[in-house]
């Protein structure tokens, strides 16, 4: 694998209601890179759990206690401690480790990262105000270090915080696109971050989140296509989880906002019809 890039893997033949342990060889720290995963049982009518988080910040407690330490620094007294509030990733950790009680799909609704915080960076804005007066290959270059800003955002909200890192490996994840996920002002006729800013954004969710559910990605190319959805459905037995879009196809590839564009397209509530007819969705 090339260093900095994003790698999905598939497995094919697991069997089912097992728990497999995956761990890589030729990487540093190996041995916090251990993946776990439970597979379905075949039963249809055997109970299946679905967890639901929405614009989850793993950084939330790391800021309010260090709030909390400068306030004491700057008082010179122990001021009266607060309890702090865990996060999602807090709450799960320590549950996700009995080995079958992991939920059978975690289901992250938007926000899994807040990247405005990285598209609003000094260097970021920076390299954007000087984009339009550079040469092609310049341009080029700038894409590739807003794309490595941003990928640093995935990076320290997913890996370097232990409890995230431990509940992402150990159950199946399928991730919405939100506005968090893309900018503030992604899918909507006013604000959010420029055009240029926002592709490789949207270039990074194809790659650390799409690609988890869609094997398919890398195959046809990883830029987003003019008013492309994000609306996906996945089955599980008799269950049908179906993911509505209602930003992505609402912008082209080029990032501008396509006023006259319905919040649900007619593609996705024809497809929604589709799965809802199927004999073996109750």
């Amino acid at each position: 694998l090339r260093g900095g890039s994003v790698q999905a893997f598939k497995f094919e033949g697991l069997h089912p209601e097992r728990r497999y342990e995956v761990r890589f060889r030729g990487i540093a720290d190996a041995a916090d890179r251990v993946g776990l995963l439970t597979t379905h049982a075949t039963n249809t009518l055997s109970p299946f759990a679905i967890v639901c988080i929405n614009r989850n910040d793993p950084q939330a407690g790391i800021r309010s206690r260090t709030q909390q330490a400068r306030q004491q620094a700057d008082t010179g007294q122990e001021t009266k401690v607060r309890k702090t509030t865990p996060t999602p990733w807090e709450l799960l950790q320590f549950r996700l480790r009995d080995p079958w009680s992991a939920p059978h799909v975690m289901l992250h609704t938007g926000g899994q990262v807040q990247m405005d915080r990285q598209l609003s960076s000094a260097q970021a804005q920076a390299i954007q105000a000087e984009f339009n007066n550079l040469s092609t290959a310049d341009q080029n270059a700038a894409r590739q270090r807003v794309y490595d800003i941003v990928a640093d955002g995935y990076r320290t909200n997913w890996d370097i915080l232990s409890a995230t890192r431990e509940v992402l490996s150990t159950c199946s994840n399928v991730m919405m696109c939100g506005f968090g996920d893309v900018s503030e002002g992604f899918g909507r006729s006013r604000g959010g971050q420029a055009a240029f800013l926002v592709q490789q954004s949207r270039r990074a969710f194809q790659l650390y989140q799409k690609q988890l559910w869609d094997a398919f990605l890398t195959q046809r190319g990883n830029r987003p296509s003019a008013t492309q959805t994000e609306g996906h459905f996945h089955l599980y037995g008799s269950v049908a989880l179906f993911c509505f879009d209602l930003r992505s196809h609402r912008v082209d590839a080029d990032g501008i906002h396509c006023r006259d564009s319905p919040f649900i397209d007619e593609a996705q509530w024809d497809t929604l019809a589709r799965v809802l007819s199927l004999p073996s969705v109750r």
